[in-house]
C-alpha cells in the first residue's frame, strides 16, 4: 500500500522494481518478487513546478492610419501561450530512464479576422521549441528489460480558417 504526501511518498516499502532491477534480481538467482523501497521518493506525474502564462492582444487594423476601407472593420488577434515543467517520472516505479526531462513550450496563434465575426483566417504554431515530451511510459511485461514511452507531437504548424453564414 502507498501513501503520498504532498508529492512524494511517506510509506511504499514493497514497490515494484524497474526493468534493470528485475533483470538483475533475475540473474542474481533472486526468488520471490522483485520489490524496492520508495518511502520519501518523489511520485510519479508530479513535478516539482509547472505552470502556464497566457497573453492576448486585438489590434484594430484602422489604428495603423492607413486610408483604406480594405482595413477598417479588420482585427489583428494575437495569443501567446508559455507551458513549462520540471522534470517528473513517467512510472510508478521511478525508472531513471522513464524520466521526463525538463521542458519549456511556446504556442502561438495570430489571426487575421472581420469585426462583424463573420470570417477568420489564423496560423498556428504549437510547441515551436519542438521538445520532445513524454505523456506517459512504462516497463513492457512480457518483454524482461523492455520500456515503451507515449511521446506528444513535435513542432506543429497549420493554417485554420471560419465562415460563419
Amino acid at each position: 500500500m502507498s501513501f503520498a504526501s504532498g508529492s512524494f511518498f511517506n510509506d511504499f516499502q514493497n514497490a515494484s522494481c524497474t526493468s534493470a532491477q528485475t533483470v538483475a534480481f533475475i540473474a542474481s538467482g533472486g526468488s520471490g518478487t522483485c520489490t524496492q523501497d520508495l518511502s520519501g521518493r518523489e511520485t510519479p506525474y508530479a513535478p516539482e513546478w509547472n505552470g502556464s502564462i497566457y497573453a492576448e492582444y486585438i489590434f484594430p487594423l484602422q489604428r495603423l492610419g492607413f486610408d483604406s476601407s480594405i482595413l477598417n472593420g479588420l482585427n489583428l488577434s494575437t495569443q501567446l501561450n508559455l507551458n513549462f515543467s520540471d522534470e517528473f517520472f513517467l512510472a510508478e516505479d521511478l525508472d531513471p530512464l522513464l524520466k521526463q526531462n525538463a521542458f519549456t513550450k511556446l504556442n502561438i496563434r495570430i489571426a487575421l479576422a472581420d469585426n462583424s465575426g463573420r470570417w477568420e483566417i489564423a496560423f498556428l504554431g504549437r510547441n515551436l521549441t519542438n521538445e520532445l515530451t513524454s505523456l506517459d511510459g512504462n516497463d513492457i511485461p512480457v518483454l524482461q528489460g523492455a520500456l515503451r514511452k507515449s511521446t506528444e507531437r513535435p513542432r506543429t504548424l497549420a493554417v485554420q480558417a471560419r465562415l460563419s453564414y
